[in-house]
């Protein structure tokens, strides 16, 4: 289904399970009706969630959007999820990395830290025999790693597979959704996502200009889509769907997001590269160099070009680690932002929680 009109109302608040931040927003549309959509992501006090390939949240008042939305499943008189949301494009020019930035002040994300901790979740993926999506994933955690060690160098630590969900919970966790391409919704039943998007970061940071630890982030997750793509090792797969999704090509890219970076061009809406220019629209004339870039935000069938960063992804990395530096100084925690996933806030209150978890140190190769 699709929605034309323009903006009148937005609000963001927390979804009933308190796990994610949700963004209603009322749409007058050509014909004089109104309907309200809902999409993942937005603003609570300090803290804002942000969603890698899905719609960006709070279009401005006044705007005009056109959205394709999908009825709720088995909840009625509910605002309508949103698969994609289209606006004006207003960027053009920059040729470096593109740092994701707080809404309010526009400040680069990094971490409180140069460790941090995710955990994987136990049922891993089928169309992948044995272990080999877990190889892969530490691989993928080891190239990151490498590529940061020219910089001060970074350490990513994997905790205790477990059963796991996405959702602010005290854990930064990478899963795979087999079944459907939807995350559960206490509210709705479900949110689906574009069955175009091969996964999607979720990435809780502080916004909030009067706090010094403003754009850090304090927890991320990532969800693979193989519902709709073949999840593939080198051109290898289980699975009968017909495009191929190569899990070191598709998720090095997605912890890239999950490390505090945007993509290298942008489809709607604007944003800034790390010197301060506009970054580019995205479309058939890009430069080479950021269409072979790790964040350039598509792929095609079977590619395993995004598996080694280049030389902009690097430089966006060793920027946020410099100011993952600059926010917690040598024996200073920098509050939650020790870098374990035991850092996330509870909902509504910008707490240290720290989790008890079972970590397990990788072993470098």
């Amino acid at each position: 289904m699709s929605v034309v009109g323009t903006v009148e109302s937005t609000n963001s608040r927390w979804s009933t399970d308190g796990r994610s931040i949700v963004t209603d927003s009322v749409i007058r549309t050509d014909d004089g009706q109104t309907v309200t959509i809902r999409q993942l992501g937005g603003k609570v006090g300090e803290l804002r969630m942000w969603v890698s390939h899905v719609p960006s949240v709070e279009p401005a008042i006044g705007a005009r959007i056109e959205a394709t939305v999908r009825a709720p499943v088995g909840v009625a008189d509910r605002p309508l999820p949103v698969l994609e949301l289209f606006a004006a494009r207003d960027a053009d020019g920059a040729r470096t990395f593109v740092p994701t930035r707080t809404n309010t002040s526009a400040t680069p994300l990094r971490w409180g830290s140069r460790e941090i901790t995710v955990t994987f979740d136990a049922d891993g993926v089928s169309h992948l025999a044995g272990d080999r999506e877990f190889v892969i994933l530490s691989a993928v955690l080891d190239t990151w790693e490498s590529v940061a060690e020219s910089c001060g160098g970074l350490t990513l630590v994997e905790a205790a597979r477990i059963d796991s969900e996405v959702g602010l919970d005290d854990r930064n966790v990478f899963l795979f959704r087999e079944d459907r391409w939807c995350r559960p919704d206490d509210e709705v039943g479900e949110v689906c996502y574009s069955p175009n998007a091969a996964a999607i970061t979720t990435v809780f940071f502080i916004d909030n200009p009067d706090n010094s630890r403003d754009g850090v982030i304090v927890e991320a997750d990532i969800e693979v889509n193989a519902v709709d793509f073949a999840t593939s090792d080198n051109g290898t797969t289980e699975s009968d769907q017909s495009c191929l999704s190569d899990l070191a090509n598709t998720m090095t890219h997605e912890v890239g997001h999950l490390l505090g970076l945007d993509h290298t061009c942008v489809d709607n809406g604007s944003a800034t590269d790390g010197e301060g220019n506009p970054a580019p629209r995205c479309g058939p004339n890009l430069d080479q160099e950021i269409l072979a870039t790790t964040m350039f935000p598509s792929q095609t069938c079977g590619e395993t070009i995004k598996s080694t960063p280049e030389a902009d992804d690097i430089a966006g990395v060793c920027n946020m680690l410099a100011l993952a530096d600059e926010s917690s100084p040598v024996g200073d925690s920098g509050g939650c932002g020790c870098g374990t996933s035991g850092n996330a806030p509870s909902p509504g209150a910008l707490l240290v929680a720290f989790g008890a978890l079972a970590m397990v140190r990788r072993r470098r190769r």
